[in-house]
């Protein structure tokens, strides 16, 4: 392979992020703090997290994650290959409250103390939006944020058990946290739409005094100190509320441009599009990183048919249908991750700086992250299975990863808003025709692949339109997201002016295609968009595809740039037997020789 091609193929998979940055995360990452380590408590375990947290802020600058959002999301994607966990603690901490403060209160000195305590992570950072008994439905907020004009602060209340925020990473003892934290503002016995408020939940003393939190069960999938926290009639001063372009003025006049309370609310929560956008990059992460590993391993792993000589079981064109697919989705979502990042980014540079311009209710970028979250989601957590599956007895062992990055997926499906609910309010945008317009029919003169695609988006909602049903609405939406993938997917690839990456690219974005297209071909049949023959030709035409796909592998995964000493998974390089200090067994063709990490003691 050519460095042209490779680094062709990189800038399509990275994105904005320049790689003298990336050879800085691979770095830190790639320090023996971060290698695997077995046998610890769960206690243990999540102390090992904050450690590793700690250490990845002390070697990067903070306050340029910010301002770059780019390099943001890169540090974030690779916590997520090496520990899905680390991942789960740095989103909250870097979009849910740093990023928080700047974008909603940009300019302001007296929040100069909570911004100081982050980036230095003297406090971890969490976010409080959820709600015990109300899920995600934060329009009915119940937590109460009561301005005292005399006193010029706010008192922070639970009024009762259902309104208490739900599973935050804030239950470790010993772990400062300053959280931002969702109420309902009220002045004057008025409610005046939901705010956050930057609060300090813990710090070397303990909790502060009216705060109660209640650690969660261990969680097998992600463990993280998940909690539950209430406020009895918390003090909290006049700096700690981003009241973004809203102000109390010295006589308690409350005013807000944005008059709307709905609006507020989609305003204030724009953390939520910062943490999913962040969710959809660590997604993809994960699903390159799976890709990966299933390939690697099946290159290694040596099988045997009848008649025939040991060989490599990714020769069988079984093998190769299933983890090429796998590497072309991870593929497709990576370039539409690096669209919703590149939005994302411009969004957050906007709004820091025009704080004075009401956003749009009805502006679609937060309707389009929380979409490409949720398909993304839903496509990484079968990629995932699909790979764990493909490696065998050996994929159920943690120490392979392929297990962590399904359980990221599992977990995604809940955190940053449960993704049918997403789809649900999506589709109920799009039906009404807010800032959505059905692809157009003639698709078909400029590509075949995008205009059956964008065929079954538009008939389908067509038909949500004339009878509105919850099954019929989530079909729908994942038929938008699946467009819109696949378009991203094929002008990323347009870009591509290297001739063998070009040559590498051109079979994967036909398989994925055909892929896509054959799991709706009851649909596209019934339509009478494909015939029989199309449908039936399908499967020798994804043969081929391997085919041609077979001498681009080692190229395509070079792109990643997931190198061993970061992934540290055994079966990559052939170890088969995955366990320290035993004999090696020979095989044919195949010698097991790798061995697993040293395991060092927690400190």
């Amino acid at each position: 392979m050519s460095d042209q091609s490779l680094s062709a193929l990189a800038r399509l998979v990275h994105g904005d992020c320049e790689p003298e940055f990336r050879d800085e995360l691979r770095k830190i990452f790639g320090d023996e703090l971060f290698a695997r380590r077995d046998g610890l408590t769960y206690q243990e375990e999540l102390r090992l997290t904050y450690e590793r947290m700690r250490f990845a802020n002390d070697h990067v600058s903070p306050e340029e994650l910010v301002e770059h959002p780019h390099r943001l999301f890169a540090l974030l994607e690779f916590s997520a290959v090496v520990s899905p966990s680390l991942f789960i603690a740095m989103v909250t901490h870097y979009c849910g409250a740093l990023a928080a403060i700047r974008e909603l209160g940009a300019g302001r000195d007296d929040l100069d103390e909570y911004v100081t305590a982050l980036e230095k992570m003297t406090s971890t950072g969490a976010l409080l939006i959820t709600e015990l008994g109300y899920g995600n439905s934060h329009v009915s907020m119940r937590t109460r944020a009561t301005y005292d004009h005399e006193r010029r602060d706010f008192v922070l209340h639970t009024p009762d058990e259902a309104a208490r925020k739900f599973m935050p990473n804030v239950g470790l003892p010993g772990v400062p946290k300053l959280a931002t934290v969702a109420a309902q503002l009220n002045i004057g016995g008025e409610d005046r739409g939901v705010f956050l408020f930057v609060v300090h939940l813990r710090g070397d003393d303990g909790l502060l005094p009216g705060v109660t939190i209640t650690q969660l069960p261990e969680a097998t999938q992600v463990p993280m100190d998940y909690a539950v926290i209430s406020f009895d009639h918390v003090r909290v001063p006049m700096s700690s509320l981003l009241h973004d372009s809203a102000s109390i003025a010295e006589d308690g006049d409350f005013h807000d441009p944005i008059d709307d309370q709905k609006a507020r609310l989609v305003r204030s929560l724009t953390v939520a599009q910062s943490v999913r956008t962040a969710q959809t990059a660590a997604l993809a992460a994960a699903a390159r990183a799976s890709a990966q590993i299933a390939l690697r391993y099946s290159m290694n792993r040596p099988a045997m048919e009848p008649n025939s000589p040991w060989g490599p079981v990714i020769r069988h064109r079984t093998q190769q249908r299933a983890l090429y697919g796998a590497l072309a989705t991870a593929y497709a979502l990576t370039c539409h991750a690096n669209r919703a990042k590149a939005a994302k980014a411009t969004a957050m540079i906007h709004n820091s700086t025009n704080r004075q311009v009401p956003p749009s209710p009805l502006d679609p970028l937060p309707r389009t992250l929380s979409l490409t979250k949720a398909i993304t989601t839903w496509k990484t957590e079968r990629l995932t299975a699909e790979c764990r599956q493909r490696c065998g007895a050996r994929g159920v062992f943690t120490v392979n990863r392929l297990l962590d990055y399904q359980g990221l997926a599992i977990v995604s499906n809940a955190a940053g808003g449960d993704n049918f609910l997403l789809c649900l309010d999506a589709a109920r945008s799009m039906i009404a025709d807010h800032h959505y317009e059905p692809p157009s029919a003639d698709l078909l003169d400029r590509d075949l692949w995008l205009s059956l695609l964008g065929t079954r988006e538009r008939e389908l909602h067509r038909a949500l339109k004339s009878h509105d049903s919850l099954t019929e609405a989530v079909e729908f939406v994942e038929a938008h997201g699946n467009r819109l993938i696949l378009a991203s997917f094929l002008e990323a690839v347009s870009t591509v002016n290297s001739p063998e990456a070009a040559a590498a690219l051109r079979p994967l974005t036909e398989l994925y295609a055909l892929t896509e297209i054959q799991s709706a071909a009851a649909w596209y049949l019934c339509e009478g968009l494909l015939t029989p023959a199309q449908v039936r030709s399908i499967p020798g035409r994804l043969n081929e595809l391997c085919e041609e796909l077979t001498p681009h592998v080692d190229l395509l995964l070079a792109a990643f740039e997931l190198p061993e000493d970061l992934l540290r998974v055994p079966i990559t390089n052939g170890d088969l037997s995955m366990v320290a200090d035993t004999d090696t067994v020979d095989l044919p063709q195949q010698r097991a020789t790798t061995e697993l990490p040293t395991v060092a003691a927690v400190p």
